[in-house]
Protein backbone atom coordinates (compact mmCIF):
# COMPACT_ATOMS: atom_id res chain seq x y z
CA UNK A 1 0.00 0.00 0.00
CA UNK A 2 1.20 3.55 -0.64
CA UNK A 3 -0.93 5.79 1.31
CA UNK A 4 -4.28 6.10 3.02
CA UNK A 5 -7.08 8.59 2.12
CA UNK A 6 -9.79 9.01 3.75
CA UNK A 7 -12.98 11.75 2.26
CA UNK A 8 -15.61 13.75 3.75
CA UNK A 9 -19.52 14.50 2.22
CA UNK A 10 -20.75 17.25 3.20
CA UNK A 11 -24.74 17.55 1.33
CA UNK A 12 -25.75 21.65 1.34
CA UNK A 13 -29.42 22.36 0.78
CA UNK A 14 -30.60 25.39 -1.06
CA UNK A 15 -29.82 27.43 -4.14
CA UNK A 16 -26.10 28.26 -3.28
CA UNK A 17 -23.83 30.07 -5.98
CA UNK A 18 -20.62 29.00 -6.88
CA UNK A 19 -18.92 31.38 -4.62
CA UNK A 20 -20.82 30.81 -1.87
CA UNK A 21 -19.93 27.46 -2.07
CA UNK A 22 -16.40 28.25 -2.50
CA UNK A 23 -16.74 30.63 0.85
CA UNK A 24 -18.69 27.85 3.06
CA UNK A 25 -16.13 25.21 1.54
CA UNK A 26 -12.76 27.16 2.44
CA UNK A 27 -14.02 29.24 5.44
CA UNK A 28 -16.14 26.97 7.71
CA UNK A 29 -15.40 23.45 5.98
CA UNK A 30 -11.86 22.63 5.31
CA UNK A 31 -8.66 23.69 5.92
CA UNK A 32 -7.39 24.22 2.42
CA UNK A 33 -3.74 23.57 3.83
CA UNK A 34 -4.88 19.83 4.17
CA UNK A 35 -7.46 19.36 2.59
CA UNK A 36 -8.95 19.86 -1.01
CA UNK A 37 -12.55 20.36 -2.36
CA UNK A 38 -13.57 18.33 -5.20
CA UNK A 39 -16.66 19.24 -7.43
CA UNK A 40 -19.84 16.90 -7.83
CA UNK A 41 -18.71 13.86 -10.74
CA UNK A 42 -15.12 14.60 -9.70
CA UNK A 43 -13.17 11.54 -8.61
CA UNK A 44 -12.43 11.47 -4.57
CA UNK A 45 -9.14 9.81 -4.21
CA UNK A 46 -7.36 11.82 -7.47
CA UNK A 47 -3.57 12.50 -7.13
CA UNK A 48 -2.29 14.11 -3.79
CA UNK A 49 -2.52 18.55 -5.29
CA UNK A 50 0.90 19.84 -4.26
CA UNK A 51 1.09 23.03 -1.97
CA UNK A 52 2.67 26.15 -3.98
CA UNK A 53 3.75 28.17 -0.93
CA UNK A 54 3.21 32.30 -2.00
CA UNK A 55 3.90 34.65 0.95
CA UNK A 56 0.96 37.30 1.17
CA UNK A 57 1.86 41.01 2.20
CA UNK A 58 -0.99 42.84 3.58
CA UNK A 59 -0.43 46.24 2.20
CA UNK A 60 -1.01 48.79 5.28
CA UNK A 61 1.48 51.49 3.72
CA UNK A 62 0.01 52.35 0.48
CA UNK A 63 -3.43 51.49 1.19
CA UNK A 64 -4.43 51.44 4.85
CA UNK A 65 -7.76 51.67 4.96
CA UNK A 66 -8.52 48.59 2.40
CA UNK A 67 -5.81 46.66 4.34
CA UNK A 68 -7.72 46.74 7.77
CA UNK A 69 -10.83 45.59 6.27
CA UNK A 70 -8.64 42.25 4.86
CA UNK A 71 -7.49 42.11 8.29
CA UNK A 72 -10.79 42.93 9.72
CA UNK A 73 -12.60 40.06 7.61
CA UNK A 74 -10.21 37.37 7.52
CA UNK A 75 -8.35 37.77 11.24
CA UNK A 76 -10.12 37.31 14.53
CA UNK A 77 -8.32 40.49 15.98
CA UNK A 78 -10.27 42.45 17.95
CA UNK A 79 -10.54 46.36 17.57
CA UNK A 80 -7.88 47.51 19.57
CA UNK A 81 -5.75 44.55 18.66
CA UNK A 82 -5.93 45.53 14.64
CA UNK A 83 -5.25 48.84 15.30
CA UNK A 84 -2.28 47.66 17.78
CA UNK A 85 -1.04 45.50 14.92
CA UNK A 86 -1.64 48.68 12.16
CA UNK A 87 0.61 51.18 14.54
CA UNK A 88 3.17 48.26 14.82
CA UNK A 89 4.21 47.73 11.17
CA UNK A 90 3.58 51.36 10.73
CA UNK A 91 6.40 51.92 13.12
CA UNK A 92 8.09 49.43 11.35
CA UNK A 93 7.89 50.61 7.94
CA UNK A 94 6.13 47.73 6.76
CA UNK A 95 3.73 46.17 5.54
CA UNK A 96 2.96 42.16 7.47
CA UNK A 97 2.85 39.15 6.28
CA UNK A 98 -0.33 36.78 6.04
CA UNK A 99 1.91 34.48 8.22
CA UNK A 100 2.96 37.27 10.78
CA UNK A 101 -0.78 37.74 11.13
CA UNK A 102 -1.96 34.39 11.44
CA UNK A 103 0.70 33.95 14.02
CA UNK A 104 -0.26 37.21 16.01
CA UNK A 105 -4.26 36.55 15.67
CA UNK A 106 -3.62 32.43 17.00
CA UNK A 107 -1.53 33.63 19.73
CA UNK A 108 -3.97 36.61 21.01
CA UNK A 109 -7.06 33.68 21.01
CA UNK A 110 -8.49 32.91 23.79
CA UNK A 111 -8.63 29.33 22.86
CA UNK A 112 -4.43 29.66 23.15
CA UNK A 113 -4.90 31.86 26.50
CA UNK A 114 -2.09 33.70 25.39
CA UNK A 115 -3.61 37.24 26.67
CA UNK A 116 -2.60 36.39 29.75
CA UNK A 117 0.99 36.63 28.99
CA UNK A 118 2.97 39.76 31.43
CA UNK A 119 4.49 41.61 28.33
CA UNK A 120 2.62 44.35 27.31
CA UNK A 121 2.02 45.58 23.85
CA UNK A 122 1.76 49.29 23.43
CA UNK A 123 -1.26 51.02 21.07
CA UNK A 124 -2.81 54.39 20.49
CA UNK A 125 -5.71 53.51 22.42
CA UNK A 126 -6.18 54.12 26.85
CA UNK A 127 -4.88 50.59 26.94
CA UNK A 128 -2.34 48.05 26.45
CA UNK A 129 -2.80 44.95 25.21
CA UNK A 130 -1.34 41.61 27.32
CA UNK A 131 0.02 38.93 25.21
Amino acid sequence: MKAVKTAKLYDLEGKLTSKQLQNIAGKLLVNPIIHNVIEPGENVFTATPQYHFVLKQIDLMKHEKAAMEEIKQNYTFSDIERNAVRDYYKKLGRNPTDIELETLTQTWSEHCVHKTFKAKFPTTAKSSIIF
